[in-house]
């Protein structure tokens, strides 16, 4: 046999070898790829058919079922769909037969792919009335598999024609140092495509090892494009590409994962973070603004949580970010959440750029006996996230699972149904929390807190429910409804002389529908002006300060007194106090807190006391719970606190 036919076979094998490793990699990377993909496919199907199907299968409209079902099932990706009833009778089923078209028999066998299942339970409300059971098809993932071996194959047949019409140039006039050749191709075989550094000053000699080592990089570049697909893949389906973090899937299955070892995450605290204006700032700003915002702070949650044991950070989407970080006390987990609200606002100040945050906090122990879902934390976290929308702009809020008694976790729906009966039917309970003097302890006002009926006797509170009364846009209905349940009240206790203070949604003040409608109901009343006290939270009523103005002008007029509470949550500028003519501002909670005992808030509170005072504007004080902070307020010349050292809010008698 020739050297030209040996080296011809030698460089075919080694062809051969390299393909078969890069061909089993990436077509075994395609498949893991695919298999997840399925799985997801069937699950999601499963999970929007559970949802949408809640109401049929509910009444057993068995027609509307199939219909529903048939919508998903004709598009051809499934094998096979299963709805059972609780008691595991068939109510839908439907089949179909697994045809791979196109693609080998053989290699249907060499690579096999499983049909996943995905599974729903339907409940109506907290029952579960019906299971739902999909298999995904297999038949357009083995398409795709095909579809990836052909192109590898085509760009390794490429490869070795270039290089065996290379070498056979080559050969034609010279012959190959053999030692040298046996070197590299061992090294090729092996993944290690080298290079001769040394290229031999005979010319014939020259061109066989500058052939060889085109040969290597060619194949070294079709090996690395099959390395960057795969890990291509493998980012697509776990990290996000803005931001570098972890995305919402990856997310998921990490916190479940977590939350289903009992021995890696024993306690903890659930992060969620949302800059609720980012779609505005976007359209100010630019979208490259916008990115480099969101890749700020990813950077920025990146630091914050470098001293945490592994913590786990992700951007769910948009505008988004949760961080699941173990081993942390109750303390710890607000003091981190005040942490990054602190840091946000510095990249803000530092950029000359604003876009506000806020971060919902839910805890979890396992040693309490918790045992929650993914998808439970997860709504528990984005309850307290839309609490936290509700007190302003760059707040946080611990979730409080004490305060609903048992789960609460409805569905957006199911709230607005409730939200909307409440509002048409003033089906409200009033609760009253006295504001005294700080010098005499005597009651100056009652502060109103609606709290509404789940319809099982249960109350939710207003952090609860706000949110969800944002989300659909019923903020000047809802205040509309309370005031008047509120003046009712009033009319039937004549003899009364306390005020009361209601609280208005930002949204309301921006509405000039509702001013009009509140200073004519003001006047139709015949209330007298001194027992009615209106405020708003100061994060959500100055971001439209013309509104603002145009709002406390207009109840000012009627005589009745108008105020901002949780003031100094957002480190504003105090100047557009001078020309708003407040009644009162309430310093946020946030600074009461133990400010006996923490110097800088006492320097803050004095300062806004010196500045309020100077306008005109009373100061009032809200979370007071001990005598030490109700001492320390009284003597920095607070005028009004309130807190539950003088009582929880108590219905209306």
């Amino acid at each position: 046999m020739s050297l030209f036919k040996k080296l011809g076979i030698v460089i075919s094998l080694l062809f051969l070898m390299v393909f078969t490793g890069t061909m089993f990699i990436g077509v075994n990377a395609t498949r893991i790829y695919m298999q997840e993909q399925l799985t997801s496919h069937a699950q999601d199907a499963a999970t929007s058919l559970g949802l949408s199907i809640t109401h049929a299968v509910k009444s057993n409209d068995k027609a509307t079922m199939d219909t529903m079902v048939n919508a998903i099932f004709d598009s051809g990706y499934y094998r096979d769909l299963t709805i059972k009833s609780m008691k595991d009778e068939v109510l839908i089923k439907k089949e179909s037969p697994v045809r791979i078209e196109n693609v080998p028999t053989w290699f249907v066998n060499a690579v096999p792919l499983e049909s996943p299942l995905g599974t729903s339970i339907v409940m109506d409300q907290w029952s579960q009335i019906a299971q739902i059971e999909i298999h995904s098809h297999p038949g357009y993932a083995y398409i795709r598999l095909w579809n990836t071996a052909l192109e590898t194959l085509t760009w390794f047949g490429i490869g070795w024609l270039t290089a065996m019409l290379l070498v056979m140039l080559v050969l034609k006039i010279t012959l190959l140092p053999l030692r040298r050749m046996e070197e590299q191709a061992i090294s090729i075989s092996n993944r290690d495509f080298v290079t001769v550094e040394k290229i031999p000053g005979t010319r014939e000699f020259r061109r066989v090892v500058m052939a060889m080592n085109k040969m290597s990089d060619s194949i070294k570049t079709i090996v690395e494009q099959q390395i960057k697909l795969s890990e291509r893949m493998r980012q697509e389906a776990n990290q996000d590409s803005l931001t570098m973090l972890a995305n919402r899937r990856s997310f998921n299955a990490r916190m479940k994962q977590l939350l289903d070892s009992p021995d890696q995450f024993v306690f903890g605290a659930l992060l969620l973070l949302q800059l609720p204006k980012f779609k505005k700032f976007n359209e100010q700003k630019g979208h490259e603004s916008g990115d480099e915002l969101l890749r700020n702070i990813a950077k920025q949650l990146t630091i914050n949580t470098k001293f945490l044991s592994n913590p786990v950070i992700a951007r769910l989407d948009g505008a988004s970010f949760a961080i699941l970080a173990s081993d942390l006390t109750p303390q710890e987990s607000e003091q981190l959440a005040e942490q990054i609200r602190q840091d946000l606002i510095r990249i803000h100040n530092i950029n000359g750029e604003y876009a506000a945050s806020n971060i919902g906090v839910v805890y979890y122990d396992r040693r309490k006996g918790d045992k929650h879902t993914v998808s439970e934390l997860l709504s528990e976290a984005d309850m307290a996230m839309r609490a936290a929308q509700k007190r302003g702009a760059d707040c946080w809020h611990m979730y409080a699972r004490e305060n609903l008694g048992r789960d609460e976790i409805f569905t957006a729906r199911k709230w607005k149904e409730i939200l909307e009966k409440t509002i048409h039917s003033h089906g409200f309970t009033l609760h009253g929390q006295p504001v005294v003097s700080a010098k005499t302890g005597i009651a100056q006002q009652r502060e109103i807190f609606a709290r509404i009926s789940d319809g099982d006797s249960h109350f939710v509170p207003a952090n609860v429910f706000m949110p969800m009364v944002e989300r659909w846009d019923l903020s000047v209905d809802l205040d509309m409804s309370i005031i008047e349940s509120v003046i009712k009240h009033m009319k039937n206790r004549p003899t009364e002389s306390i005020c009361y203070s209601i609280n208005i949604s930002p949204s309301s003040i921006r509405s000039r529908r509702f001013a009009d409608w509140l200073a004519k109901i003001i006047i139709e009343s015949g209330i007298a002006p001194d027992r009615l006290h209106f405020e708003s939270s100061e994060n959500g009523a100055i971001i439209d300060l013309e509104a603002l103005h145009a709002f406390a002008g207009k109840i000012r007029a009627t005589g009745v007194a108008f105020s901002l509470d949780h003031f100094g949550t957002g480190f504003r500028s105090f100047g557009y106090l001078r020309d708003l003519k407040l009644y009162s501002i309430k310093i946020d909670g946030s600074y009461i807190h133990d400010i006996d005992k923490n110097k800088d808030n006492q320097f803050f509170v004095q300062s806004l006391v010196e500045i309020a005072h100077g306008l005109g504007i009373k100061v009032m004080a809200e979370s007071v719970e001990t005598p030490n902070e109700w001492e320390e307020l009284k003597r920095i010349g607070v005028d009004n606190i309130q807190g539950y050292i003088n009582g929880k809010p108590e219905p209306l008698k």
